[in-house]
């Protein structure tokens, strides 16, 4: 008896589960067992395919090495619903380390949040740095138009592989950056004629407070703890550590 055998393929497309967008929830990067992303990269990249469904939380679980800069991108479609944090897990302390000359850059991307407790408090359990120097470096470098950019609690840089600038922003005289958040951060830098944390063409409210910086190698005869230029709107500075730089 000849059989003939029929399959039908449905094809079912959902907004929510677009192809390459990540949905809200919390995902885990590194670390033992099986992690929803091996590399903070890896997670990123995921990330830049678009987000819905509500904030993405990534949670640090063990040391992480990154090969090259870590890029979010304006694809990433991040809103004041849309959120991304990136923390250590609960009683985690983490490393990520940048090869030299990388950085972890929000490349526009707004409503960012990189917080180092891994307690939801003021504990600095999560270290951003590089593994080696090169001029006119950063750690965490601020980009184009992003805007309601958070980093809290961590330590950025080290004394022995120090990058010229712990935090850095780059927006532009007509397209400032908005709203940012640099608070309780331990960081390192060596300033080389520009802050060690460096803020320029950004507006709104904005809040530098409770940091210490430390300049470490210092390699120029004007180095500064934070410097600002082409600032609008208020800007906070209150209660920063800036021992001696030369």
């Amino acid at each position: 008896m000849k059989r003939t055998f029929v399959v039908f393929l449905t094809l079912g497309i959902f907004a929510s589960l677009a192809l390459g967008q990540i949905t809200g929830g919390t995902y885990t990067v590194g670390g033992g067992g099986s992690p929803n992303y091996a590399t903070l990269t890896a997670a990123v990249a995921a990330l830049n395919g678009g987000v819905s469904g509500g904030p993405v939380i990534f949670t640090i679980m063990g040391d992480l090495s990154e090969a090259g800069d870590v890029q979010i991108s304006t694809s990433a479609s991040l809103t004041v619903t849309n959120t991304l944090t990136i923390k250590p897990g609960t009683s985690i302390t983490a490393t990520i380390t940048l090869t030299s000359g990388s950085a972890i850059k929000t490349g526009g991307a707004d409503y960012i949040t990189i917080d180092g407790s891994n307690a939801g408090s003021t504990d600095r359990s999560l270290t951003i740095k590089h593994s080696g120097t090169s001029a006119g470096n950063s750690v965490v470098w601020i980009e184009g138009l992003s805007d309601n950019i958070v980093v809290k609690n961590c330590i950025l840089g080290d004394a022995t592989n120090t990058p010229d600038f712990g935090v850095k922003t780059s927006g532009t005289s007509g397209n400032k950056i908005n709203n940012l958040t640099i608070q309780n951060n331990e960081i390192h830098g060596i300033g080389n004629t520009n802050g060690i944390i460096y803020l320029l063409h950004v507006q709104g409210t904005n809040l530098i407070s409770g940091n210490t910086i430390s300049g470490d190698q210092v390699g120029s005869s004007q180095a500064f703890g934070i410097y600002l230029a082409d600032c609008a709107g208020t800007t906070l500075i209150s209660k920063n550590r800036i021992p001696c730089l030369n």
